[in-house]
């Protein structure tokens, strides 16, 4: 959290049936009844708590939240929390502690007013961190890995593909594109190791192929708005694609592949650094190159990828259905270098489904740069890129750099 902001205190929450209420957040969610006042309150806590509630419901003829309390160092601290709420454009109203709540400790607390708008930001950005990291739209697939001549499968052989990425997080943005208050920093380093085999063999007219990839993984997150300082390093999901098909014209390629990611990389509900999805990933990938003249000078291509997820262990939530699609358009330079357009776009197109999942969805929107150069001493290629991001909705934001070295066995 914002250094002094020690974390949220506790939220009021109207509700329309005390007793349906009272059943579901002690039966379903877990929760333990502390106390009732005179006013018709329920206080409930989790099990673990030190303090005497963290969840206040009130009844009332229209559902919502009355307000949040933070806890916080001291009064310093609480008018700059006030000063960063104000300047994001929430209303705040502040008044003593105590009085209006059965509070046991000596904590100052304020009640802030929050916006739908942020209460429903944080909700879907705290859903959308523990459920995918932060560089996939809402999976596992993470757009700015291919660029240039991205959807053009090399002929039969064995090859090794390297992309060590690095993903600088500047802010986290709502559902409205805005920055969501606080610093929110991070930064995810990957290094994907991709195997591809292209057989002799040809299945509608294509050569046919299978790959997989190995992904080692370093997450430092420090999301204040969330309350999230944790850092994880590890093997992540394993991918593995049995269909690779690819076609080649005179002036086109083309590419069809059906694959999984497996959960198999270490996750933890509580922990949105968590280097594993906990959930699968079958991944249809779909996409073109097409050359503007005989001699390949110049190119465009446009590789698209459709991630359908199984449901989140622990969580019970299953992300909805994406679609990123990557593309570039690149000139072929006469000392072998080849220079590129590129970016990538994203939609989840269906809203999460399961126990507190809300409507909104995630959107990622990128556009950069790309050097391709041959590596003659090693018989390999190098490939290199930086990416902007823009425009995204319910999920991080920054740069994304990308070198990716393609070795023919």
């Amino acid at each position: 959290m914002k250094k002094g902001v020690m974390r949220p205190g506790h939220v009021q929450i109207r509700v329309l049936d005390m007793d349906e209420a009272v059943k579901h957040y002690t039966d379903l969610m877990g929760l333990i009844e502390t106390d009732r006042d005179d006013q018709g309150r329920v206080y409930l806590k989790a099990w673990s708590e030190v303090d005497k509630f963290s969840v206040v419901l009130r009844e009332a003829d229209e559902p919502g939240c009355d307000f949040m309390g933070f806890k916080v160092l001291d009064e310093e601290v609480l008018v700059q929390l006030e000063k960063d709420l104000v300047d994001y454009g929430v209303d705040v109203h502040s008044g003593p502690a105590g009085p209006s709540l059965k509070t046991t400790t000596n904590t100052k607390m304020v009640n802030i007013m929050r916006t739908t708008k942020l209460l429903a930001a944080a909700g879907t950005l705290g859903l959308a961190l523990s459920a995918t990291p932060a560089l996939a739209v809402n999976g596992h697939y993470v757009g700015g890995v291919e660029g240039t001549k991205g959807a053009s499968v090399p002929p039969e052989g064995l090859y090794y593909r390297a992309y060590l990425m690095h993903y600088e997080i500047d802010s986290i943005q709502d559902d409205s594109s805005n920055d969501v208050p606080m610093s929110n920093k991070g930064s995810v380093t990957a290094l994907a190791n991709r195997f591809v085999y292209v057989t002799d063999k040809k299945f509608l007219g294509a050569d046919y192929g299978m790959e997989g990839i190995v992904t080692v993984q370093r997450n430092d997150f420090d999301f204040e708005a969330l309350g999230a300082d944790e850092t994880e390093s590890g093997i992540g999901d394993v991918y593995l694609a049995p269909l690779l098909l690819a076609w080649h014209g005179q002036q086109w390629d083309a590419v069809f592949e059906v694959g999984h990611w497996f959960d198999t990389g270490d996750y933890d509900s509580k922990n949105p650094a968590s280097i594993g999805k906990g959930f699968g990933t079958t991944m249809l990938t779909l996409g073109s190159t097409w050359y503007f003249d005989e001699a390949k000078d110049w190119s465009f291509s446009a590789l698209s990828r459709y991630e359908i997820k199984t449901k989140q262990e622990d969580t019970d939530v299953t992300p909805g259905d994406s679609l990123i699609v990557e593309w570039a358009l690149s000139k072929a330079l006469n000392n072998g270098v080849e220079v590129a357009l590129a970016g990538y776009d994203g939609w989840q197109l269906e809203s999460d489904s399961g126990p507190q999942t809300t409507s909104a969805k995630v959107e990622v929107h990128a556009i950069g740069t790309e050097v391709t150069f041959p590596v003659k001493a090693i018989g390999a290629q190098l490939r290199g890129a930086v990416y902007t991001e823009y425009a995204n909705k319910n999920r991080p934001e920054g740069n994304l750099f990308r070198l990716q070295l393609t070795k023919a066995f």
